[in-house]
């Protein structure tokens, strides 16, 4: 079985550029650091379909660089409208500073049946 880095990396940065419909430029650590820790991560940036520009790769140091199509975050949202289906009736959140805040949350019950 892979580590959980070779495992998650890739995949789990394509997903938070899909669900946040944002580019994701990802640096990282790889090798080993020493007996006990080595790391899998290597610099990826991912389109907001999710879609991999650039790969530097897991077997040495690397810097990548990649045109970002603005225009694309355009079509990404219209293709997919998240924020029309935002629930402001259960989650509100504000942003404070450099960090977001819940300012209320309600639990919706679903009754028995």
């Amino acid at each position: 079985m892979p580590t959980t880095g070779e495992a998650h990396w890739e995949v789990l940065l394509r997903a938070r550029a899909i669900e946040t419909q944002c580019y994701v430029a990802a640096a990282a650590q790889f090798g080993r650091h020493n007996e006990k820790r080595s790391s899998y991560g290597h610099a990826l940036i991912v389109d907001p379909w999710g879609k991999v520009l650039q790969d530097a790769g897991s077997e040495s140091a690397g810097v990548v660089v990649a045109d970002l199509d603005f225009s694309l975050l355009e079509q990404v949202r219209a293709r997919m409208p998240m924020s029309a289906h935002r629930r402001t009736d259960v989650l509100r959140v504000a942003v404070v500073g450099t960090g977001v805040k819940v300012i209320s949350y309600q639990q919706h019950l679903t009754p028995s049946l």
